[in-house]
């Protein structure tokens, strides 16, 4: 089956926006704890984007001026990512969006009359 080609542009910025997404769910899974991070090689493995469209992500994250989004740092000869400070208060945000909701009052619920299949009808 032929996959759907995408211009470039779009390629790489899906692939940020996937991996940004998935940094805000793994930070905000982990209580918001500033210290979390995902190994660079298992994040890319479980988003399924191709070496070269997730280096130029990385790499577009790295140079992107005075956001910090995404930092991108190497452990024992590994390369991890984490969200930057900027990124993490908009992650915090997505739950003032759920818990600031207005509450509606409950509704009763409805009633639908179902009929019995095994009367008889008279």
């Amino acid at each position: 089956m032929a996959q759907k080609r995408q211009p470039p542009d779009a390629t790489l910025l899906l692939a940020k926006h996937r991996i940004f997404n998935r940094l805000c769910t793994g930070h905000r899974r982990s209580y918001q704890n500033p210290a979390f991070s995902i190994r660079a090689d298992d994040l890319r493995r479980e988003l399924f984007i191709p070496g070269d469209v997730f280096a130029k992500a990385l790499d577009a994250f790295i140079h992107a001026e005075n956001q910090m989004a995404v930092e991108v740092f190497e452990r024992n000869g590994q390369r991890y990512l984490r969200l930057g400070e900027s990124a993490r208060d908009n992650c915090n945000d997505w739950s003032s969006l759920e818990t600031h909701r207005p509450v509606s009052k409950p509704q009763a619920a409805t009633k639908i009359p179902v009929r019995n299949p095994f009367l008889r009808s008279a």
